[in-house]
């Protein structure tokens, strides 16, 4: 089974991995399945290798539109990065598993950075992946992207909220550090 008490697993080659959690705490192994696929889990996240060296964050249990999926660790740097989330006009911080939540134009989270939470924006069922719509958090971001969410409304490049037009601006649901510096009407609530 697996050990969803904060506990962190990696599969890397053949073997499990011990690694450390942030708190210092050692995880050990779960499950790897026939095709390759392996599975580390904190909570109710997991991390899925979907293929060599590409993970995604699933869920390992439904939520509902406005659940509280997780809280977001942080782990502050002193300058922004692929793989960091901006929580303020000047800050950027790791943020641990979430790390593994991957970008889509319809995101299914909202990744909360005022009370620090990811939220369902819509009810998500158990084993799906986790998005969230990276310029929600980001004004600009350290390395500009392609995206091939493929959602209907993809916007094709992903920049961050200061690359947005107006209409695009008005169909998504941004954090209060990018509402004040774009000078739009409403932030997360």
């Amino acid at each position: 089974g697996v050990n969803t008490n904060g506990q962190i697993y990696r599969y890397t080659g053949n073997s499990w991995n011990q690694i450390q959690t942030a708190n210092g705490n050692r995880a050990s192994a779960i499950s790897c399945g026939a095709d390759g696929t392996c599975w580390y889990a904190t909570g109710y996240l997991v991390t899925k290798e979907v293929s060599p060296g590409n993970v995604a964050l699933h869920t390992m249990k439904a939520f509902k539109k406005g659940d509280v999926i997780s809280a977001i660790p942080t782990f502050p740097l002193t300058e922004k990065t692929k793989y960091t989330v901006q929580f303020s006009s000047t800050d950027h911080a790791l943020v641990g598993f979430l790390q593994s939540a991957n970008h889509s134009c319809a995101p299914n989270t909202f990744f909360d950075t005022t009370k620090m939470e990811v939220v369902a924006l819509c009810p998500i069922e158990e084993g799906s992946v986790i998005t969230f719509f990276y310029p929600s958090s980001e004004l600009d971001m350290a390395e500009k992207f392609d995206c091939n969410c493929g959602a209907p409304e993809c916007l094709g490049k992903v920049g961050g909220a200061s690359s947005l037009s107006k209409e695009v601006l008005a169909k998504y649901q941004f954090n209060s550090h990018i509402v004040e510096a774009l000078g739009l009407a409403t932030a997360s609530s």
